[in-house]
């Protein structure tokens, strides 16, 4: 079955919830690319080029090289959004997992411990935070920050949360619609956590 850019529908391997294309690497979800482009396109250019690069992805990846971001460019001087989903749409990535690669940037502790039991660094989101413009970032902002994308409850955020985030931006067809599926998810988590049940206290064991 073919999707609406003319690709077949993207599947997913049975130990993996990474969605793959038709060669095995990895799906580019238009939506997906979109959402990316406009944060990489800096000035609304329509196009983006290797000082975009350095602007953006410098924040979350600061030991890149000028070599690195030749090859990002592919040779090219400049990068339409057709020209990126082109590039990436047939790659043949079988073992690469973009959102847990992601993740890295925000949980540096999940190379020793596992991205499965990591969770997002609170210094490392405001330190990100701070580099993209924002400033006067306060402990309640981050907590706050944190509780909206928390999704399981569990006052952190995981692997688990940062896909349901990443699948949310490829459903959103504009940051505004992004902002209230996000608004709308934790409203919903809110209502689960009001409507479950107390959990009960654990027994501490007596002396033997």
């Amino acid at each position: 079955m073919a999707s609406k850019d003319g690709n077949k529908s993207p599947r997913k391997t049975a130990n993996s919830a990474v969605r793959r294309n038709a060669k095995g690497g990895v799906y580019v979800n238009p939506n997906e690319l979109k959402l990316a482009f406009e944060f990489l396109d800096t000035n609304k250019k329509g196009y983006i080029t290797a000082q975009d690069l350095r602007e953006k992805l410098g924040i979350f990846y600061k030991n890149l090289s000028s070599r690195d971001y030749k090859l990002l460019m592919q040779g090219k001087t400049e990068l339409t959004e057709q020209d990126l989903y082109a590039l990436l749409s047939q790659n043949e990535l079988s073992e690469f997992d973009p959102v847990k690669e992601a993740f890295k940037v925000y949980a540096p502790d999940a190379a020793a411990t596992g991205a499965a039991t990591a969770a997002v660094d609170r210094g490392v989101l405001r330190s990100i935070l701070s580099a993209s413009g924002f400033q006067g970032i306060t402990e309640h902002d981050i907590e706050t920050l944190v509780e909206a994308l928390d999704l399981d409850g569990d006052h952190e955020v995981g692997l688990a949360d940062f896909r349901e985030l990443v699948s949310s931006a490829g459903k959103a067809k504009t940051q505004a619609q992004l902002m209230q599926q996000q608004q709308v998810a934790q409203q919903q988590r809110q209502q689960q956590i009001a409507h479950s049940p107390p959990s009960k206290p654990r027994a501490v064991p007596g002396p033997k």
